[in-house]
């Protein structure tokens, strides 16, 4: 009979221990979820023209692009090592509990049974948020940015590019071009004639700076603010044309617009005009 107890608390302290383990790996798991390891960004962290042109055009598929390519790679250099110092502390007095016989206060993580190293395993994880901000603050800075222009009540009714706003050309009938002329006085102040326009179908960009992190956050905006900081440019990026003249508008003007990286253009407003910071600077 004595046996029988003997044996029966036996099973009991083993199903105890058992369930005790459980959950401290679970707690452990838990733990690396909430304590993951963080890729800090520094002054040389930035996004390529590229990486600003996906966020423009698809922000899901530039968060896609940043978990395949930045945050799981994340995890092959990640310093794990504090980390695992920090859980052993915060559970070595349970650990002992749990596994008397492997593990006591001089016990180093490389030292933990097999099952704690793979609870942690399981809840491990990368926090790129810091990497990502500093990239998108970076690039804001020195990636520069066209807005292409359209308005509704622009005369140029174009089938492919509806409401591009252009000057008035020689190739052009005069009454496109009083109907062109007439717009832009009373919309911008300007006078079209005077930007001697090469081709006809070159349209108004404005270049400058975009804040990405707003645009990463809050999607990218559908209109533009045109005031006279701003240089405004009529250009057309699939052949390098573009006007001779810059104006500035005389009237603060809102209207929508379709933003890109300019390097991402073959021909963009840089590579045909090599323009100064001075032109990229005002904020879109």
């Amino acid at each position: 009979m004595n046996d029988i107890l003997q044996a029966a608390a036996l099973v009991g302290a083993a199903t105890a221990l058992s369930a005790k383990r459980a959950v401290l790996l679970d707690n452990i798991t838990a733990w690396a979820e909430s304590h993951p390891y963080k890729a800090y960004g520094d002054r040389n962290d930035s996004l390529s023209p590229e990486w600003v042109t996906l966020l423009l055009e698809d922000g899901d598929k530039f968060r896609e692009r940043w978990w395949d390519e930045v945050e799981s790679e994340s995890y092959h250099y990640a310093d794990w090592a504090y980390l695992h110092d920090e859980c052993l502390s915060d559970f070595r007095e349970r650990l002992i509990e749990c596994y008397p016989d492997e593990v006591d206060e001089d016990s180093d993580w490389s030292d933990l049974p097999d099952d704690v190293h793979e609870a942690f395993n399981e809840g491990e994880c990368v926090d790129t948020s810091d990497l990502l901000q500093t990239c998108l603050r970076h690039a804001s800075r020195t990636v520069n940015i066209v807005a292409i222009v359209s308005d509704p009540n622009s005369p140029d009714d174009d089938g492919d590019e509806p409401g591009a706003i252009r000057l008035p050309h020689c190739d052009l009938s005069d009454e496109e071009n009083e109907a062109k002329q007439r717009y832009l006085v009373e919309t911008f102040g300007i006078d079209g004639w005077a930007q001697e326009s090469m081709y006809y179908h070159e349209r108004l960009c404005i270049p400058g700076r975009l804040d990405l992190e707003h645009v990463y956050e809050h999607g990218v905006p559908e209109t533009v603010t045109i005031t006279p900081e701003h240089y405004m440019v009529f250009h057309t990026a699939w052949n390098g044309s573009g006007a001779m003249g810059t104006p500035h508008s005389a009237k603060t003007v809102t209207l929508p617009a379709k933003f890109i990286a300019d390097e991402g253009r073959k021909w963009g407003l840089d590579s045909v005009y090599g323009f100064t910071g001075t032109v990229w600077r005002p904020e879109l």
